[in-house]
């Protein structure tokens, strides 16, 4: 060859991976098949032989290795085919030949060769009455052939033999080692020449593990299931796609194949273009697992390919720089269609349990989704298939979020589009009536969520309460903690984790909240008392004025272990929480630039809430402060005048009931059911005398 053959095979890129370690061979089959079809024997044969590397002959190895384990070092491919003749071996020592052009020949299938393997022999009988036999050798030490002989032969027959020699060590790493795999990756590649009616018989034989596979066979009568012929026009532009069914023998994907010259160059899988299609179909007569793969075949096609048939020429914005302006995703998703209307009888009863699986998921389980499923099932499409509820729930809120910021969108562009110009009112109308249904549909279920989220709360509270089976009750802690988390600061906890509506819903708007943190340890204030309320709420405005007024009230809440009534008559629960309000108002007010404001204004207001059973003691100690029992006997209110402090005893019983009745109706409403609106049951009999003391 008069060229630098080194430094050509040196631009060829290919990646060291199974498919690509194989190319060569497939290069060197597909040329066999076309020598075949050239010379039209009566019955066209080719076979293909593995060497594997260290194998000496014997039927184990020296180390007890598996013999399919060995790598392959050499395949030596066989054919009856029109062999090396004058014009074909001319042809193969000229480079960039356009001798078989029209039948896909870029000229470079043969330096693939020499990108794998070290080197290349070919003994070729060729002719038509007098045979005559070529050998040549072709390496890159050579720069190209060496060794080239022409003698006379007593061969009755055609047989040409081509063989790969000694696979370079990081291809051999890569390539398949088991026969059956390299058969099933072998009919893979060569499926279009293996559907045609008069392909040559391939055979691929291992004489380490003597085994022999008719490759024919397996593809006919082991692997293809069905077929059928598609064709389609794009931008005018013919385009063939042939659809076949084969049954799955390993983790194949289902893909989509671009060929040129009969070749796969590019490939595609289906998975990532439509929806609902699991990893594996079911053949229907015969109750197999199969795989869908696709060849589309197109002469435009056949123009685009690169010189290595690994890929198209592409420009940067992804279109073919041919006639006709395709891009490469124009023409994936006009094949992607026509697989999918192959693969629809397939797909439609996968899609119809898609659907009633996410109905009843959304039905019983999980409303929140009720107006995505109901408006937006197109975004529901997309969803894989059988999933588990924690995956399921995952991708509906995924889209869930996406059908709410379109929403948003709308809103705005509804906003802005007034429908005022002539002619357009009554479709701004419309839009406006299904934009409202929608927005209802889904503010209405995103509050049926937060409704039974605090009914859950609520039946989980009152469960907390009773006596367990060890005969104690639940700690102060644990009470606390379904209200707002403990050593925790509004800042650090998300709105959905705080429960303060279970005591007041208006706590809910506050400026800072700290949760069983010390007064000396606490921002909006400065104090050296080391105490720690439960709750300590700043309410708005929490700002600066000119007035004195700094803050526009404190909130303190003091939570009691259920059941306790040991408490020390000079540390009750309403002295507790009046001796924070008087070391708190000892302290100084801090700004939000963390400057000091000078002393806690003495006006401020203040607001104390004790959470805790009423036991006989808790009753007496109410009553000895001024406070006033309230109508239905489950607490206690009234204004210590001296404090400037509004105080309330709340039982939880009188705590969990009030929370259901002001959500009772939303509860209705939801069909969530009226048993939390009954009386929480008495946790012993005794529990008004106060006789069993908790631990």
């Amino acid at each position: 060859m008069d060229m630098n053959l080194a430094g050509r095979v040196a631009k060829i890129r290919l990646a060291p991976n199974a498919r690509n370690s194989l190319l060569p061979l497939f290069e060197a089959i597909v040329n066999s098949i076309q020598s075949v079809d050239s010379a039209q024997p009566e019955r066209g044969t080719i076979d293909i032989a593995i060497e594997r590397d260290g194998f000496q002959g014997v039927l184990a190895t020296a180390d007890g290795q598996k013999l399919d384990d060995l790598h392959i070092k050499s395949f030596s491919i066989s054919d009856n085919g029109i062999g090396f003749d004058d014009a074909n071996f001319k042809s193969f020592a000229e480079a960039d030949t356009p001798y078989k052009r029209n039948i896909g020949g870029q000229g470079v299938g043969r330096l693939m060769w020499l990108k794998t393997f070290s080197d290349v022999r070919v003994d070729s009988i060729f002719g038509s009455d007098a045979l005559q036999n070529r050998t040549f050798g072709f390496n890159l030490a050579a720069n190209g052939i060496c060794d080239p002989m022409v003698v006379s032969t007593k061969a009755v027959q055609r047989r040409t033999v081509v063989t790969l020699k000694d696979m370079l060590s990081e291809y051999k790493e890569a390539c398949p080692r088991r026969v059956n795999t390299l058969a099933l990756h072998i009919v893979d590649h060569c499926v279009e020449f293996l559907a045609m009616p008069k392909v040559p018989k391939i055979t691929l034989s291992d004489p380490v593990t003597q085994t022999t596979i008719d490759l024919n066979h397996l593809f006919n009568k082991d692997l293809k299931l069905s077929s059928q012929t598609t064709r389609f026009r794009l931008k005018g532009k013919d385009f063939k796609l042939n659809h076949i069914f084969m049954r799955k023998t390993h983790d194949t994907p289902h893909h989509l194949h671009f060929c040129a010259h009969d070749r796969p160059a590019r490939s595609e899988p289906l998975v990532d273009h439509i929806s609902n299609l699991p990893k594996s179909l079911t053949d229907e007569t015969t109750g197999k697992s199969m795989i869908y793969t696709g060849y589309l075949s197109s002469s435009y096609l056949n123009e685009c390919v690169m010189a290595e048939r690994t890929d198209f020429h592409q420009t940067t914005n992804g279109e073919l720089p041919f006639d006709g302006d395709i891009t490469w995703d124009e023409m994936v998703v006009r094949a992607v269609e026509e697989a999918k209307t192959v693969l629809e009888p397939h797909l439609a009863p996968i899609a119809k349990a898609k659907d009633e699986q996410i109905r009843r998921y959304v039905e019983e389980k999980a409303y929140q989704y009720r107006p995505l499923y109901l408006h937006r099932k197109d975004l529901l499409e997309s969803i894989p298939p059988g999933l588990a509820e924690p995956a399921l729930d995952l991708e509906l809120y995924k889209r869930d979020q996406e059908y709410g910021r379109e929403l948003k969108q709308r809103a705005y562009e509804i906003l802005e589009d007034t429908g005022q110009e002539v002619g357009d009112f009554t479709e701004h109308q419309q839009k406006v009536s299904q934009f409202l249904q929608e927005w209802n549909d889904k503010g209405k279920h995103q509050l049926a969520v937060y409704v039974a989220h605090r009914k859950a709360i609520l039946s989980y509270f009152a469960e907390q309460l009773r006596r367990r089976p060890d005969g104690k009750y639940s700690i102060e802690e644990d009470v606390h903690r379904i209200i707002f988390p403990l050593r925790k600061t509004s800042a650090d906890v998300s709105i959905e984790q705080m429960n303060l509506w279970i005591i007041d819903e208006r706590l809910a708007f506050h400026r800072y909240l700290s949760s069983d943190k010390y007064l000396d340890n606490i921002e909006p204030i400065q104090s050296d008392a080391h105490l720690r309320p439960d709750l300590l709420i700043f309410d708005q405005p929490f700002a600066f004025s000119e007035t004195s007024q700094n803050f526009g009230g404190i909130v303190i809440v003091e939570f009691k272990r259920p059941m306790r009534d040991d408490y020390k008559d000079d540390k009750n629960p309403i002295m507790q929480v009046l001796e924070y309000i008087d070391r708190i108002k000892q302290g100084t007010a801090i700004a939000r630039d963390g400057r000091p404001m000078g002393a806690v204004n003495p006006n401020t207001p203040f607001y104390a809430y004790v959470i805790c059973d009423l036991t006989e003691k808790m009753r007496a100690y109410a009553k000895s402060g001024g406070l006033i029992l309230t109508p239905d006997h489950q607490g206690f209110f009234g204004y210590n005048p001296s404090y400037g402090a509004y105080i309330e005893v709340i039982s939880f019983d009188k705590l969990i009931l009030d929370a259901q009745k002001r959500n009772a109706v939303f509860f209705e409403k939801l069909n969530l059911g009226r048993e939390l609106l009954e009386q929480p049951a008495k946790k012993t009999e005794d529990s008004s005398s106060g006789s069993e003391s908790p631990t």
